[in-house]
């Protein structure tokens, strides 16, 4: 394809395509973006300058609330689950809404996809048209996050884009839902959208509502959602082309130019000033235990359990180079990644660990250089790979970064700055028949709301707050009732749900829930650790709880409503004798990991859903008893597990049904359990000589072997890491024929690079 595309008779103007490629070269030839090497604007007129950022800023905000009023799903108007974007003609992200802040680089992905891919020669870019993306591979997390985008023209040049985001309800998988967990390829994902042009004159076709009707069991939520797009994108448009209009296009080019330079030049700086250089290694962990779940195709690996190791080198000028090196091959499964859903992850983190003034765009990427090996989990080299659950990757793929970046705040005395963020969370799709006799489905976004993890100076927020979205909640439940054929029992506090330490992790919280007015509706569940912490606390800090659910079926709550009894309201005190199970009549099912209920669930069955909490920072035994004792009051905690992990003794006042601590016995209980921990340490090359000769024998579990054999197949450096580590023989291997291959077909690079060449997607 020519570089060059002609727009008119007198003039020829260099393409997008080429424009784009200039601008990273400049940026390698003068280390600044778009060569601007002086802040000319703002040093002239710093009130001017700042002006039309924060128009912008607001444009955007304003955008983004305008377009969710549009739309009919709770996701995107009660949830909040949305953002809007402002770009550069080559894609780079110059302002934001708040919202889902990894969608500020997705669809940055999806604007360069397009440029790469000659779409200025054909279809062509017009104002007024519309073009749409949810394929994880050109931009995106999983398929629900679809993002529209329009371009900004004045006369005919091209100036700018912008876009918004929603993460869908509905996708018209194979299971209902946003999130289909028994997928193993996209194709049964559901209705996936490849960069295409959805809409022109700023109308959508009437063909592509059509395909939604008859592709997905919630049109309505679909189409909304994509009319609530267009309307945040159209209206962030033309706000900014009334800005232009006041500030003079020269003005806007040369200001938005600096923008970003500034946002490289602070992500540098705040390294510098807040961070310590050096290598800083993290290591956990996911799984997906799906074995035996009817539906689960010939193909899928049923159990899939993998490490995710993650480096991060900060150098002496504050850059930050973050390598994925050392996860293994793409499985079949729901849960691979992309490199633009990893690069996603980065914008939601740093918004909340160094740039949380709002001054985040594309130059704080540029400040920072993620490294990925092809073939693996995190950068699939079959497009056809499942990124259903992509998020079942990224959440604990980021927890690593986290705990990296608490302890170098930590280190450098920053210690307000100190805090975990989040896990992986938990959530459930329903579909079928719903309480009018229509087909339905959808994801319950309360998941929207759990703990998050601890602070250094104090607990973590309960029961309000995701990584992706810290300004998100969990929804009306009289909202959710309306779109699901389900009746809250209760919404209440999940006793020890969260990682215990010197400060706690936030809490988290259940949802009892009982079918109303259907017997078909399917239920699912998804994103859900069962064999594996996916996140750990800090400095001593224990993780939050995994994750399993109840499902009560054939049940007696009819007749139990009827003659005025109890009805449950969630699991208890005790989870070896849940509530759930004594108070009703029925057959249960007690589910650890991703679940999919083999029958519809009928009127009166009851579904018990559990929302995790996050890390704890610091040892238990230094928990502060007041603290305790608070949480007694607020039912966080249950007196025989403080007891048993915060070393404390627990006195319990009938009378008035209050807990408290006994000081003096306690103290005296925490230093026997120091005493006890030294009486129980072994010497460490004692310990790793015993683990050394169980590796030579190949003494550990399957499933350790399976990833091992799979990690050093793509990974030289993780192979040469471990010999060194364990001091074994430099011909060590794990590729040998008593260990499973978890996936052959996979391209084994065995290096890692920028995936920074949207051709190769």
């Amino acid at each position: 394809m020519s570089a060059a595309v002609p727009l008119d008779e007198s003039a020829v103007q260099i393409s997008l395509r080429a424009r784009a490629e200039n601008s990273k070269q400049t940026l390698k030839k003068t280390g600044h973006y778009n060569g601007v090497a002086d802040m000319r604007l703002a040093e002239q007129d710093v009130i001017r300058y700042e002006l039309l950022y924060s128009r912008l800023q607001s444009t955007v905000i304003g955008a983004q609330q305008i377009g969710s009023k549009v739309a009919c799903s709770p996701g995107t108007r009660e949830v909040g689950e949305s953002v809007v974007g402002l770009y550069t003609p080559e894609g780079d992200s110059i302002v934001f809404s708040g919202g889902i802040m990894v969608h500020v680089h997705t669809m940055s992905r999806f604007i360069k996809w397009m440029l790469a891919h000659d779409y200025e020669i054909s279809p062509g870019f017009k104002p007024g048209d519309i073009f749409e993306n949810n394929d994880t591979y050109i931009g995106g997390v999983h398929i629900p996050d679809v993002m529209d985008v329009t371009p900004i023209f004045i006369g005919e040049e091209l100036i700018g884009w912008t876009g918004m985001v929603t993460h869908v309800l509905e996708v018209g998988g194979i299971t209902p839902g946003s999130m289909p967990n028994l997928c193993s390829e996209r194709f049964t994902e559901g209705l996936i959208i490849c960069a295409e042009k959805v809409g022109e004159n700023d109308q959508i076709y009437k063909h592509y509502e059509v395909r939604a009707e008859r592709s997905v069991r919630s049109p309505d939520l679909w189409i909304l959602d994509t009319k609530a797009r267009v309307t945040g994108a159209i209206s962030a448009r033309d706000e900014v082309l009334a800005t232009i209009d006041e500030f003079g296009l020269d003005y806007y080019k040369e200001a938005t130019n600096e923008y970003i330079e500034g946002a490289r030049r602070t992500q540098l700086e705040r390294v510098k000033t807040m961070l310590i250089p050096g290598t800083y290694k993290e290591v956990t962990t996911c799984d997906q235990i799906m074995e035996g779940s009817a539906g689960l195709a010939p193909l899928a690996d049923g159990n899939v359990t993998i490490i995710e190791p993650l480096e991060m080198v900060i150098d002496g000028n504050g850059k930050m180079t973050i390598d994925f090196d050392g996860f293994g091959s793409w499985r079949y499964w729901a849960g691979n990644g992309t490199p633009a859903a990893l690069e996603g992850g980065l914008f939601v983190s740093l918004s909340q660990a160094l740039n949380f003034d709002g001054r985040l765009n594309h130059g704080s990427y540029l400040g920072c250089e993620l490294k990925f090996s092809k073939g693996t989990m995190v950068w699939p080299d079959n497009k056809y790979a499942s990124t259903s659950l992509g998020w079942n990757l990224v959440m604990p793929s980021w927890a690593n970064w986290y705990r990296m970046m608490g302890r170098a705040t930590y280190m450098r005395g920053f210690v307000e700055e100190t805090f975990l963020f989040g896990a992986l969370t938990p959530a459930y799709d329903a579909g079928g028949i719903d309480q009018y006799g229509k087909v339905f489905g959808g994801t319950n976004f309360e998941l929207a709301a759990q703990g998050s993890g601890a602070r250094a100076i104090s607990d973590g927020i309960d029961f309000g707050y995701v990584l992706w979205n810290p300004e998100s909640d969990m929804g009306n439940a009289e909202i959710w009732e309306q779109l699901f054929p389900q009746l809250y029992l209760s919404r209440k506090i999940l006793p020890n749900a969260h990682g215990f330490g010197k400060y706690r992790g936030g809490n988290g919280w259940q949802s009892c829930l009982m079918t109303h007015k259907s017997d078909q509706m399917v239920l699912t569940t998804e994103l859900c650790q069962a064999r594996a912490f996916d996140h750990q606390g800090l400095y001593g800090g224990y993780p939050g709880k995994i994750h399993y659910v109840y499902l009560m079926t054939d049940t007696d709550m009819h007749e139990r409503i009827a003659q005025g009894l109890e009805l449950p309201t969630g699991e208890g005190p005790d989870p070896t004798d849940p509530d759930i199970a004594k108070i009703v009549s029925g057959n249960l099912t007690v589910s650890h990991g991703n679940m999919t209920a083999d029958k519809p669930m009928k009127d009166g069955d009851v579904f018990l859903m559990q929302y995790r909490g996050m890390g704890g920072f610091g040892d238990p035994l230094d928990r502060d008893p007041s603290l305790i004792e608070k949480d007694f009051e607020n039912g966080i905690v249950t007196p025989s597990m403080v007891e048993n992990i915060c070393g404390v003794v627990v006195d319990h006042d009938a009378a008035e049904d209050r807990y408290t601590i006994d000081r003096e016995k306690t103290d005296a209980k925490r230093q026997a359990i120091r005493d006890a921990r030294k009486t129980k340490a072994v010497p460490v090359d004692q310990w790793m000589a015993t683990q050394k000769k169980r590796i030579e024998d190949y003494d550990l579990p399957d499933v350790a072997l399976e990833i091992y054999r799979d990690v050093s197949s793509h990974s030289i450096k993780w192979m040469n890491e471990f010999r060194e580590f364990w001091g074994v023989d430099d011909e060590f291997t794990f590729q040998v024929d008593s260990i499973r291959e978890v996936n052959p077909v996979a391209m084994r690079s065995g290096v890692s690079r920028v995936a920074d060449d949207p051709l190769e997607f």
